[in-house]
């Protein structure tokens, strides 16, 4: 049986495996500005916030700036489909 723990760990491993070698950080995420999230009923929205505690810090951070914050170089948002984003940043070489 899978649990959260069991699923984060391989996914942490694999996301520092590609930061370390290849110096870039990936992150598919849901777009907080989609017209899709931003029109829920207010059901579904009680339904979200009741599984994800933590969505109102996500959906008004500003993950671009905070990348650029920390020390990421070539910090990129794209709208992959209308509901999601991928951001990618560059760990600058030193």
């Amino acid at each position: 049986m899978y649990t959260e723990d069991n699923l984060l760990v391989p996914t942490y491993v694999c996301m520092l495996t590609v930061l370390i070698i290849f110096q870039i950080f990936l992150v598919n995420e849901m777009f907080p500005l989609c017209f899709c999230l931003q029109s829920l009923p207010p059901a579904v929205f009680i339904l979200m916030k009741s599984t994800e505690p933590h969505s109102d810090e996500y959906y008004l951070m500003d993950l671009d700036g905070a990348m650029k914050e920390i020390g990421f170089i070539n910090v990129t948002s794209v709208l992959t489909d209308p509901r999601h984003r991928t951001v990618t940043g560059t760990v600058p070489l030193k």
